[in-house]
């Protein structure tokens, strides 16, 4: 009887063991595929932030070369309307000369 509990006693170790052993080998497979996806998800945002990057640069370039358009044109408006004032201001003086 004691040989026929011990040999019991021993299968149900094996069996054990071998449930642990696929157990931990499933588990370790599972950390792997998602270590993969980690991996997968990290070089994603990777790529996300480095686009966002590109496109924020660029969104200043142009804010800058806008920035830079608007105040070369204030400039000409500027320097028009004060040729346009010295003109009439010239005209306003030949009349009074001439009226003189």
């Amino acid at each position: 009887m004691r040989l026929v509990l011990k040999m019991q006693n021993e299968e149900v170790v094996s069996q054990h063991k071998a449930q642990e052993k696929l157990l931990q080998v499933s588990m370790i497979k599972k950390h792997e595929e998602l270590m993969r996806e980690l991996e997968a998800r990290e070089n994603e945002l990777r790529l996300l932030d480095e686009t966002i990057k590109e496109k924020s640069t660029e969104l200043v370039k142009k804010e800058e070369s806008f920035h830079l358009k608007v105040e070369a044109e204030a400039k000409e408006i500027a320097v028009e309307v004060d040729l346009a004032h010295n003109r009439k201001l010239n005209e306003e003086a030949k009349s009074f000369y001439k009226v003189c």
